[in-house]
């Protein structure tokens, strides 16, 4: 599999959604869901625009954090707080890291 055909739910709902208001400018991290996380919660058999409204509005912010991040940042053990005020707690294990 492509790397990008991993990625074709979070595409469909992003172009519709309307994150400027809430994302403007540079210098934000988007940890990016996988096709299988949108499959495992059923998500992948909703409309384009599902997380359009207030609600899925709120769950696409809870992938922002606020600063460029990169690799070496995502040490075991930090908290990251999202744009939809929610912590994320990186998980690192043998080099690859889960939020």
């Amino acid at each position: 599999m492509d790397y990008l055909s991993r990625f074709t739910h979070i595409t469909r709902f992003l172009n519709l959604a309307d994150l400027a208001p809430h994302v403007s400018g540079a210098g934000y991290t988007f940890f990016v869901p996988t096709n299988v996380a949108f499959e495992e919660l059923g998500f992948d058999k909703m409309p384009d625009n599902y997380l359009s409204n207030a609600e899925g509005l709120q769950i696409l912010l809870n992938h922002f954090v606020k600063g460029r991040l990169y690799d070496k940042d995502l040490t075991n053990g930090t908290a990251l707080t999202t744009l939809g005020n929610q912590t994320l707690l990186v998980n690192r294990t043998k080099g690859k890291y889960t939020i």
